[in-house]
């Protein structure tokens, strides 16, 4: 079958990211580039008895580039990326769910393409939870048995915020981790001057401004605001770009009090 006959288990997204797009620091690009040096160079470590790593367990809070990292390691592999979507899997019955989860892996096993858990705590957590009864415990245990038996043609990424509830198994299964930290103010500045670069504007203040505006927060807190900026420029371009930026920064910390 098709995996577009799996749409109800399968979130599908043809990749439009690569990592150049992507804001990370060493730890967490140069793990990336190794996978992906792997994956490219299968044939060659299969003729020396090996095979690529092809299992990567993303940690981090939300808002800090988990999934977005996701979509650039299948875009760098010209995957599609097909995200997991628990609404479907996840039930009372944790025999369908068994069954649903089983659809997950048969649907990409002979396929090249990036497959996706995201808050893999929701399927992996613990089986020492003492809140969870053993059926729930036997889900755990035959997800990892099937994330085991997935060919390397299949790049298999997970992504959490809880580490701690997941399963020390499933933490096992895979090859490489990183972790997602918040952004630095130089990352943050970062950010904002190749933001201003690929809309060709400018903020008309420091990006230091800006990278202060956000610090403590996350990269979609700033995108959130460079997008809100930018869009006040483009509906008012009669207004100084300064007065658009600083106002839109006022308002940012007034909602950052708020909530």
């Amino acid at each position: 079958m098709m995996l577009t006959d799996y749409e109800d288990i399968f979130m599908m997204i043809k990749p439009k990211r690569t990592l150049d797009s992507v804001f990370l620091n060493d730890s967490v690009y140069s793990p990336c580039m190794e996978l992906l040096d792997e994956i490219a160079h299968t044939d060659v470590l299969r003729a020396k008895g090996m095979e690529p790593r092809n299992k990567l367990l993303m940690v981090g809070t939300p808002g800090n580039g988990k999934t977005t990292l996701a979509e650039a390691l299948a875009g760098e592999l010209g995957y599609f990326l097909y995200i997991v979507r628990y609404d479907s899997i996840m039930s009372d019955d944790i025999g369908k769910s068994a069954e649903q989860l089983g659809k997950v892996f048969e649907a990409v096993k002979g396929k090249r393409c990036a497959l996706f858990f995201d808050e893999f705590d929701t399927i992996g957590k613990s089986r020492n939870d003492q809140h969870d009864n053993s059926e729930f415990k036997r889900l755990v245990s035959s997800l990892l048995v099937q994330i085991d038996h997935l060919p390397t043609d299949v790049l298999v990424m997970a992504a959490t915020n809880l580490e701690s509830a997941l399963d020390n198994a499933a933490w096992r299964r895979f090859q490489i981790k990183v972790v997602l930290d918040k952004p630095q103010r130089e990352d943050l500045e970062r950010w904002f001057k190749a933001y201003e670069e690929k809309h060709s504007f400018s903020f008309g203040v420091d990006v230091e401004t800006l990278a202060e505006a956000v610090y403590g927060r996350s990269y979609s807190d700033a995108e959130e605001l460079g997008q809100s900026i930018y869009r006040q420029m483009i509906i008012h371009p009669d207004i100084s770009p300064v007065d658009i930026t600083n106002r839109q920064i006022r308002f940012h910390k007034h909602q950052k009090n708020i909530f």
